[in-house]
């Protein structure tokens, strides 16, 4: 497994933060000053990236599909083909919102949906592509996307190991340039069905670098993901879970997605190195609590110190009990009170 990948220039993986991606997906409803404003919120939130979908509605669905009635109060349009429609920015919008992106200090990347908009991705420079848990069986867009040469972010929330197989299969070079995603499509996903040590047995089998896309309405599953090694997570997030539309009841608000970033930077600050050796400011606790041997009763000039003669009190400093021979057997040169702490250069 290579232990790092380049996104936009981010190093991602072995020895690197936890890369965080602001899915905005659709959840602009369509508004380009809303996908501006949740593009603000996910940098002042401290996220590493957005993230966008594109689709080409015609290539996206079949006539039947397109004209079935869509009356849902999340609808958009009275078919589900004219609701989906209503969701899409063109070209020049996602050339502008990259732009957008870049102006505030973030990366801008998309889901492309299928051929066409890969074509519009490359268009605009998409410096890395998501294929959503719906493509990972759609191996001609797969194909189509690794030939771009660009990083992948593969979702599996539909998927079992054989098929997440077939689907790096047609990626070269996959480990190298490929990162997992475990994930439920389920929305919201319930925590219980969040499977999170899947994110260990896709690295596992797979040798490749792992991480989460989380469709629950916490911010605790990302933090969790991040612990357990996910290189990335994903979250959707939403001006509002009330708003109109399917994927703002599994999204952060504003707040919770700042927790979410400040619960996994300090998860990352509290990891360490994993070497277990005590550190300089454990010391002064150390001195202050730690045990050292005095005399349980007093001991008088020439009196051969005893083990029956020690005991163990704060503060620390003296000799522990792992260096109780250094003076065990040895005369008293003076006399020694009880509740001393013990010298060796109290003894010949």
């Amino acid at each position: 497994m290579r232990s790092t990948i380049s996104l936009n220039g981010r190093l991602v993986g072995k020895g690197q933060p936890c890369f965080v991606v602001a899915e905005i997906g659709q959840n602009h409803n369509g508004d380009m000053d809303l996908a501006r404003q949740l593009i603000d919120i996910a940098v002042s939130s401290g996220a590493d990236a957005v993230k966008f979908q594109k689709r080409d509605i015609s290539s996206d669905l079949t006539e039947e599909e397109y004209n079935r009635p869509y009356s849902t109060r999340n609808s958009f349009g009275e078919t589900y083909g004219k609701h989906r429609e209503a969701l899409e920015f063109d070209e020049g919008q996602h050339a502008e919102l990259k732009e957008y992106a870049r102006s505030v200090g973030t990366t801008y990347f998309c889901t492309a949906c299928d051929l066409p908009s890969v074509e519009t991705m490359e268009n605009i420079g998409n410096p890395v592509y998501k294929v959503a848990s719906r493509d990972l069986t759609n191996i001609p867009l797969i194909a189509r996307i690794a030939e771009t040469n660009k990083p992948i972010i593969l979702s599996t929330g539909m998927s079992g190991l054989e098929e997440i197989g077939e689907a790096l299969s047609v990626i070269p070079n996959y480990a190298s340039r490929t990162i997992l995603l475990q994930c439920v499509s389920e929305y919201p996903a319930q925590i219980k069905n969040m499977n999170l040590s899947a994110i260990q047995t896709l690295a596992g089998r797979f040798n490749i670098m792992t991480g989460l896309s989380d469709h629950s309405e916490e911010f605790i599953t990302g933090v969790a993901g991040a612990v357990l090694n996910a290189v990335l997570v994903e979250k959707h997030i939403t001006l509002s879970r009330k708003m109109r539309g399917s994927d703002h009841m599994g999204a952060l608000e504003e707040n919770d997605l700042k927790e979410m970033v400040r619960y996994i930077r300090l998860c990352e600050e509290a990891r360490g190195d994993g070497i277990k050796v005590p550190i300089p400011a454990a010391e002064a606790a150390r001195l202050k609590l730690e045990r050292s041997l005095v005399l349980a009763a007093p001991l008088s000039v020439g009196q051969v110190l005893q083990e029956t003669h020690l005991s163990l009190k704060s503060p620390g400093g003296g000799l522990r009990w792992r260096d109780r021979d250094r003076v065990l057997g040895r005369k008293a040169l003076h006399n020694i009170p009880q509740d001393s702490t013990l010298r060796e250069e109290s003894f010949e």
